[in-house]
């Protein structure tokens, strides 16, 4: 039953990535669609099924360790049990990346910091650039190392909790 429910929603946002619209927006904004599909357009996600981007995002690539995770997982995907502001989701999320290079990844992300936290991001918040995203995702992680990194970054970070 929880399996259709994902699947139709899956589905219904997968139709994001065919809107006329998206000729007319910027290539960041474009990539965000990806996001959007799963995580919806302010990043709150579904509950059990989609976890939110809002109010973490930025949180968690405040630390060199979060952002290592954050990249990885846009390269590498994620698999398996994770716990969101006490709410479990259990899936897969596929590698993004495709054929972005480190800028279009660098830009994704600055964007979708932007519109997802903008009025969360810590003070001492950077952008990433295309160097970092080109260092960062030399570790090429998988599903399960990603999930491995996220309880690392969690032990250091409680407050993604």
């Amino acid at each position: 039953m929880k399996t259709k429910r994902i699947t139709k929603i899956a589905l219904l946002a997968s139709g994001l990535f065919c809107t006329p619209l998206m000729a007319e927006t910027d290539q960041a904004e474009k990539h965000f669609a990806r996001c959007v599909a799963c995580h919806l357009a302010e990043g709150q996600g579904i509950p059990g099924a989609f976890p939110p981007l809002k109010n973490r995002l930025a949180k968690m690539s405040n630390s060199e360790l979060g952002r290592q995770y954050v990249v990885q997982v846009l390269y590498g995907g994620l698999m398996g049990m994770i716990t969101v502001e006490g709410q479990n989701y259990s899936g897969v999320m596929p590698a993004q990346t495709g054929d972005l290079s480190a800028k279009e990844v660098s830009e994704l992300l600055n964007y979708a910091v932007n519109k997802v936290d903008k009025n969360g991001k810590p003070e001492n918040w950077k952008p990433f650039s295309e160097k970092e995203v080109e260092r960062l995702s030399k570790t090429k992680g998988n599903p399960v190392s990603n999930g491995n990194l996220r309880k690392q970054l969690l032990e250091n970070q409680r407050d993604l909790k």
